[in-house]
């Protein structure tokens, strides 16, 4: 059975990244990162494992000592798929699901200040749709009504 180092190296070269490229994803240190892929840090946390896991999509029981690489072949379909590299700005960094997520100019717009009043917009049509027991239509043009007419309003001053 493959160990937890040859586990990670193997994704981590499937995935074409680098150890500092899987730091930023899983906000473990590279130092730490390497240990882990040279074995000589053996037990690595739960929480680091969920980390290594949520980076590379795959399931935290992937990387039991106990189970083989093919089987879960949902981890090794996971593992070949390609992710964009995250970006070296910290403010991109910060979370590893936008990484995921989005493409890196997406990411730069979401964090970027003329994103505020969409994210906004956004945060509010998901608050109003999860308030709502069923899709309340007119509620939510509402508050897409109320966003133009601020942002209109913002425009002529």
């Amino acid at each position: 059975m493959a160990s937890i180092a040859e586990k990670v190296r193997k994704l981590r070269a499937q995935r074409g990244w680098t150890l500092k490229q899987l730091s930023a994803y899983t906000r473990v240190s590279i130092s730490h990162l390497d240990a882990i892929e040279k074995g000589t840090r053996k037990s690595p946390s739960f929480q680091i494992m969920v980390q290594l896991a949520d980076a590379f999509e795959v399931p935290i029981a992937y990387f039991r000592d106990d189970v083989a690489v093919s089987d879960h072949p949902s981890a090794a379909d996971h593992a070949v798929q390609a992710a964009p590299a995250p970006q070296t700005d910290t403010a991109l960094q910060g979370d590893a699901a936008l990484s995921r997520l989005y493409d890196a100019d997406t990411r730069r717009f979401i964090v970027s200040e003329q994103a505020r009043p969409y994210v906004a917009l956004a945060k509010q049509l998901a608050e109003q749709s999860q308030s709502a027991p069923a899709l309340d239509t007119s509620a939510l043009l509402q508050v897409i009504a109320a966003f133009i007419r601020d942002r209109e309003t913002s425009y002529e001053s």
